[in-house]
């Protein structure tokens, strides 16, 4: 995963579709303050996060690539 770019692509999806950072926290089972940290230093999300957030924010196959790689 290339921190910088998923950071960059989530953070553009989530004010797409209007989804606090409350609501994605809760969704991946972590407090509002450790999503926080995470989104300032996004190499610390585990895989199973980061497939959760990717489906639930409808990544397209070219943000996923542009977010991984």
């Amino acid at each position: 995963m290339n921190p910088k770019n998923f950071g960059a692509v989530l953070e553009k999806k989530r004010f797409f579709y209007r989804v606090s950072p409350e609501k994605l926290a809760e969704t991946i089972g972590v407090s509002y303050r450790t999503f926080q940290r995470k989104r300032k230093e996004p190499q610390r999300f585990k895989l199973g996060e980061v497939e959760i957030l990717m489906k639930v924010l409808k990544f397209t196959d070219e943000e996923r690539k542009e977010a991984l790689l």
